[in-house]
């Protein structure tokens, strides 16, 4: 969860990237390359010195993400926030619920945090009733359950994909495979 209040496919989901292309656009000999999420996210945020085209390409990326991700598990809302600078920033979000996008991650308490620390999935099955979040808080979002996901290159972790539902007991095994394979 943030730290402040807020307003508001395995492998057949990875992006296709052409290594190289003929003249006028034509394929290469090589076909496209198949990238993860994490693998994708590493080469936009190492991009250059961070010019404002990769942003805006990572963001443009993060938000359709997120959004397959809700409709994959009916969640009411998600995030995805990304390392930077030893902070986890929210990049994308969607639904009412969900944390404003720039907002800071509180790394060291939460589910959030705790994903962040271990680099393993979160559940909370019922915001009222599990001591690891702020209640209150909760409360004030709308949201009664929560999914967290690692999103890792390897070992190290590039990000985390939150996802949030207005129900409590929302996220089952069905909803977990289908946020793995998003996060992936």
């Amino acid at each position: 969860m943030p730290q402040s209040p807020a307003s508001r496919r395995e492998s057949s989901e990875a992006f296709e990237v052409n290594e190289a292309e003929g003249p006028a656009g034509t394929p290469a000999d090589k076909a496209p390359a198949r990238l993860s999420l994490s693998q994708y996210l590493t080469a936009l945020a190492s991009y250059g010195d961070g010019s404002v085209s990769a942003g805006v390409a990572l963001d443009l990326v993060l938000n359709d993400i997120v959004k397959r991700a809700c409709l994959a598990t009916n969640a009411s809302a998600g995030a995805i926030a990304i390392a930077e600078n030893e902070e986890m920033v929210c990049r994308a979000t969607t639904g009412e619920n969900a944390p404003d996008l720039g907002t800071r991650l509180d790394t060291n308490h939460g589910l959030s945090g705790a994903c962040v620390r271990t680099k393993v999935w979160q559940r909370c099955n019922d915001t009222e009733n599990d001591s690891r979040v702020n209640a209150a808080l909760c409360r004030q979002l709308g949201v009664r359950s929560i999914l967290v996901a690692p999103v890792l290159n390897g070992d190290k972790l590039v990000g985390i994909i939150e996802i949030f539902s207005v129900r409590p007991d929302a996220f089952g095994d069905r909803e977990t495979e289908a946020l793995r394979a998003s996060s992936q």
